[in-house]
């Protein structure tokens, strides 16, 4: 934790604090539903680049995701 709260603080302004926070976010909310973080990252990046409807964004949340092998 003392990790997150440095690099916060070297955020450089307003909104990279925000975006750091989004992702502390999202990593954590990972580990809480137990998914490797880079892995629900890459897949979710990918399903919205390969056109991932916006009417079913809630299937793209951590604790829906399903970890393929």
């Amino acid at each position: 934790n003392a990790i997150k709260r440095k690099n916060a603080l070297c955020a450089g302004n307003d909104e990279g604090g925000i975006a750091w926070g989004r992702i502390a976010s999202m990593i954590e909310t990972c580990k809480i539903n137990g998914i490797e973080h880079f892995a629900y990252l890459k897949a979710t990046r990918t399903a919205i680049a390969n056109g991932h409807p916006q009417s079913r964004l809630d299937d793209l949340r951590p604790w829906n995701f399903t970890q393929s092998s």
